[in-house]
C-alpha cells in the first residue's frame, strides 16, 4: 500500500530532499534529541532541581531537635532566686539568702529540644515542612512532564510541516518547470502567428498560478525550517538521517501502530492528573496538621547551664532533662475555621480531580480511534489521487489530439496537484494523531532510553 502512494505523489518525478540539504532524519532521531536537549524545558528542569533540594533538606529537618547555643549576660538585685544572683562583695550561699546589692554575671546555656509528638504526629518538629517540599517536587515533575510534552508535540508539528513543504516543493517544481516551457512555446507562436493568444493566457495564467504556489511552500518551508532549528536550539544537519526522504518519512505513519496499555496508569501518571493529586495530598497533610494542633504535644528537652560571677568567679555547672505536655488553647477557635476552609478546599480538588480522570480516561479510549481515522483518511485521499491522475492521462490524450482545450489540461493537472497536497495534508495529520498518543503514554523519552 505505502509503495503505490509512493509511486502516485511521485508519478512525474522522484525526490530527494538532499538537494535542497534538507534531510531531517526520522521521528526517532528528532524525540532523541528533544529528551537530552539541556535547553528544552530547562526552567522546568531547574524547579525540578530546586524542589529536590528543598525534599532532601526537609527530610533532614524533620528529625532535627532545635538546638540553641548562647551567651547571657545580666545583673542581679534583691533577693535571690537562684545561685545567678551577685553582691557586692563577698558571694553567699543561695541556702541561705539576704539583700543582694546590684550586680554583673554571665550564663553560658545549651538548649535542646525535640518534638516527640506535634500537630498530631509522632517525631520530628518539621513534618508539614517535609509534605510540602514533598508535594512541591511532584508539582515540579508534573510540570517538567508537561514542558517537555509540549515541546514534543511543537517541535513535531515543526518537524513534519518541513517534510510536507519539502515534498509539495517536489512535486510542484516539474510541473511549474513544464508550464514555463510551456508558456515560452506559446509565447513564440504567438509572436509568429500560427497561435491565438487564448491558449498563450491560459498558459501565463497556469504558470503563475503554479509559481505562486511553489512559491508559498518554499516560504512555508523555511519559515517552519527555522522555527524547528530555534526549537531544537540546532542545526538540522545534526538532527537528520541525510538518506531519507520526506515523503519515505511521511509515508510511513500506515506502518505506526498503538500499544496504549494499561490506561488507568497512564491516566494516573499523566501530568495533569499527578499535579493535582499532588495539590490534593498538601491540602490533606494541612488539614491532618491543623487537627493536630488541638492535641496534645510531647516535647523532649535537655537544658545545659554553666554561669559565673565577674568579680569573683563564682561558678555553677548544672543541667536538666524532662519532657514538657503543651496544650494549645489559643488554637482553639482559630482551627476550626481554617479546617472549614481546607475541608472546602478538599472537597473541591477532589471533585475536580475525578473530573479530570474520567476526562483523560475518553481521551486516552480515543487516541487509537483518531489514528485509526486519520488512516482512513490517507486511504480515501490516495484513492481521490489515483482518481485525478487517471483523470489528468485521459485529458492529456484528449488535448494532444484535439478534442479538448489546455484550460481542461490545465485544469485536471490542477486537480491532481491539490489532490497529491491532500494526501501529504492527510499523512501530516495522522502523524499528528501518533504524537498525541506517544505525549499521552509519556513514551517519547522512554523510546529514547531503550
Amino acid at each position: 500500500m505505502k509503495l503505490k502512494l509512493l509511486a502516485l505523489l511521485c508519478l512525474t518525478h522522484s525526490f530527494s530532499v538532499a538537494s535542497q540539504s534538507l534531510a531531517v532524519g526520522n521521528f526517532e532521531n528528532l524525540m532523541a534529541h528533544v529528551c537530552v536537549d539541556p535547553n528544552i524545558a530547562a526552567a522546568a528542569k531547574m524547579q525540578v532541581s530546586v524542589a529536590k533540594d528543598r525534599l532532601n533538606i526537609s527530610e533532614y529537618d524533620a528529625w532535627m531537635p532545635d538546638v540553641t547555643l548562647g551567651v547571657d549576660v545580666y545583673s542581679a538585685k534583691g533577693q535571690p532566686t537562684s545561685f545567678f544572683a551577685v553582691q557586692d562583695g563577698e558571694v553567699q550561699d543561695p541556702a541561705e539568702p539576704n539583700f543582694y546589692q546590684k550586680g554583673k554575671a554571665w550564663q553560658g546555656k545549651v538548649d535542646f529540644s525535640w518534638g516527640l509528638y506535634n500537630e498530631g504526629k509522632w517525631v520530628g518538629q518539621n513534618g508539614l515542612t517535609h509534605s510540602e517540599a514533598f508535594s512541591g517536587y511532584e508539582i515540579a515533575q508534573s510540570q517538567l512532564s508537561s514542558a517537555r510534552r509540549e515541546a514534543i508535540e511543537l517541535i513535531g508539528q515543526y518537524y513534519f510541516n518541513v517534510l510536507v513543504y519539502s515534498a509539495q516543493l517536489e512535486v510542484l517544481r516539474p510541473l511549474v518547470e513544464k508550464r514555463k516551457a510551456q508558456l515560452e512555446s506559446f509565447e513564440a507562436k504567438v509572436a509568429a502567428g500560427v497561435n491565438t493568444k487564448d491558449d498563450y493566457f491560459t498558459a501565463k495564467s497556469a504558470y503563475a498560478s503554479l509559481q505562486e504556489r511553489l512559491v508559498q511552500a518554499s516560504r512555508q518551508l523555511d519559515v517552519n525550517l527555522n522555527f524547528l532549528q530555534l526549537m531544537t536550539t540546532k542545526s538540522l544537519d545534526v538532527l537528520s538521517s541525510k538518506n531519507e526522504r520526506s515523503l519515505s518519512e511521511l509515508a510511513s505513519i500506515v506502518d505506526r501502530e498503538l500499544a496504549l496499555g494499561d490506561i488507568n496508569k497512564l491516566v494516573q501518571s499523566h501530568p495533569d492528573v499527578s499535579l493535582l493529586t499532588a495539590k490534593l495530598e498538601l491540602e490533606n497533610q494541612k488539614l491532618t496538621a491543623q487537627k493536630g494542633k488541638l492535641k496534645p504535644n510531647l516535647n523532649l528537652y535537655v537544658k545545659l547551664r554553666t554561669a559565673d560571677n565577674f568579680d569573683n568567679g563564682l561558678r555553677k555547672d548544672y543541667g536538666e532533662v524532662g519532657l514538657t505536655l503543651e496544650y494549645p488553647l489559643g488554637e482553639v477557635v482559630s482551627n476550626y475555621g481554617e479546617s472549614q476552609a481546607l475541608q472546602k478546599s478538599i472537597t473541591a480538588l477532589s471533585i475536580e480531580l475525578t473530573y479530570l480522570k474520567k476526562v483523560k480516561m475518553l481521551q486516552a479510549a480515543n487516541i487509537a480511534g483518531d489514528l485509526e481515522s486519520a488512516k482512513g483518511n490517507i486511504t480515501v485521499a490516495s484513492i481521490d489521487l489515483e482518481q485525478k491522475v487517471h483523470a489528468l492521462q485521459s485529458k492529456t490524450e484528449q488535448v494532444e489530439s484535439g478534442v479538448l482545450g489546455l484550460d481542461e489540461l490545465v485544469k485536471s493537472e490542477d486537480d491532481k496537484i491539490n489532490s497529491q497536497i491532500s494526501l501529504l495534508n492527510a499523512y501530516n495529520q495522522a502523524w499528528m494523531k501518533y504524537i498525541q498518543s506517544v505525549i499521552f503514554t509519556d513514551s517519547a523519552c522512554q523510546m529514547v532510553s531503550r
